[in-house]
């Protein structure tokens, strides 16, 4: 549960930071932010490459030095990805949305730290030592919004898209260097000699899951990205006003509900039927899908008793906002699924799935946003997180019952 309040205290500052700096800023400059904010998710998952899954499985129950050490070799591997894909995301910050060399080196610094603490709170999940340096992600973030509150509260000091870089990668700095601090005192300790990979077997070990996971963010960024390309940057800051605000709710959902599920669901997997791990995550899935409909309906309410003050203060779109949740929420129910999936080794069946999920929301986004914008954009969520939901319940269906 410390891990959950941890992470969630996390997620939730860096949500109203984001969102807040959203709002704050004039509606193109927040279009802007939003396209850096994008490609910073993007460059962090890139960076980890998905190694933890690996480690999770095959160290879930294995000696804490042993697991200490895996994670320390794949620092090495970690280290490889900076070296190449720093340089792009430098030079596609700089293209993209025009900013200069210093901000662009900012980006690339706060990438990595949102890429180390990702992995960090993955890893905590089976391995509960770490959950003590996610605490530097939670100060960081913590931080950050009791600045942009002193900010927007105080006179003197204009909330601009460079005060904002600046802040958030010093800040992102410090929290790297916190957490080392904090992972070296909390596991320290004899450690035995441990498989040590080179960096061509890690990226290859883990080079399936990464690719599920390329395509499970495409799924549900493309929207983004193709908003970002092809309209302006007033409508693409209209469309991350939205789009920020549901990502929250799923980014909620899957620290309180769905990762909470998974070690689980992983533990039970030898013993259990796969009926018996379908009912299990179907039942975590309906209580998650309904504590986001209330939380939604609960908004949606307020805004109508304020005379519809909310929705016509911050440009909101009620349908818009309606039309992401709901393709968020399809979404959530394919990811529990996929659980299962995972469970019994079927990480090739959730790449297919992946794929074809992907293949018809790019088409139904190319159709859709044509005809109706951004909230066609926002429709073609649906479609895709649809094809995802029927597929991996497929073949969920067609799974031998054994364990």
């Amino acid at each position: 549960m410390l891990l959950i309040v941890i992470r969630i205290a996390e997620i939730a500052a860096r949500a109203l930071f984001t969102i807040g700096v959203t709002y704050a800023l004039p509606l193109a400059e927040a279009g802007r932010f939003g396209i850096l904010a994008t490609l910073i998710g993007l460059s962090a998952f890139a960076f980890g490459w998905e190694r933890h899954i690996d480690i999770q499985r095959r160290l879930a129950n294995a000696d804490p030095g042993a697991f200490d050490n895996a994670f320390l070799n794949a620092l090495k591997m970690y280290a490889f990805n900076w070296l190449w894909l720093a340089p792009l995301l430098f030079a596609l910050a700089m293209a993209w949305t025009g900013i200069g060399p210093s901000l662009a080196a900012g980006i690339v610094a706060i990438a990595v730290a949102e890429q180390l603490s990702n992995q960090l709170y993955n890893l905590a999940l089976v391995e509960r030592r770490y959950t003590a340096a996610l605490l530097a992600g939670a100060l960081r973030n913590l931080a950050l919004i009791a600045g942009l509150a002193l900010v927007l509260t105080g006179p003197g000091v204009p909330l601009t898209l460079e005060l904002i870089i600046v802040s958030w990668a010093v800040a992102s700095l410090a929290g790297v260097v916190l957490g080392a601090l904090v992972w070296t005192v909390t596991t320290r300790g004899p450690r035995p000699p441990g498989e040590a990979l080179s960096i061509r077997n890690q990226l290859t070990r883990s080079a399936t899951h990464f690719t599920i996971g390329l395509l499970a963010i495409l799924v549900l960024q493309v929207d983004r990205l193709a908003v970002a390309a092809f309209l302006s940057l007033e409508e693409v800051g209209t469309y991350f006003r939205h789009v920020l605000v549901v990502s929250f709710a799923y980014q909620l959902s899957n620290i309180a509900f769905y990762n909470r599920a998974l070690p689980g669901v992983f533990a039970a997997a030898p013993t259990h039927s796969t009926r018996a791990l379908a009912r299990r995550v179907l039942s975590r899935a309906g209580v998650t899908l309904a504590v986001i409909a209330l939380g939604a309906a609960g908004a949606f309410a307020l805004n109508l008793a304020s005379g519809r003050v909310v929705e016509d203060r911050f440009d909101l779109s009620p349908l818009l906002a309606a039309a992401l949740l709901g393709g968020a929420m399809l979404r959530i129910a394919a990811d529990f699924l996929s659980l299962v999936l995972n469970a019994r080794m079927r990480e090739r069946v959730i790449l297919a799935n992946q794929f074809a999920a992907f293949v018809f929301g790019v088409a139904a986004l190319a159709l859709l946003a044509n005809l109706y914008g951004v909230l066609g954009a926002a429709l073609a969520t649906i479609v895709t997180a649809c094809v995802y939901l029927v597929l991996n319940a497929r073949a969920v269906r067609v799974l031998p019952p054994a364990a």
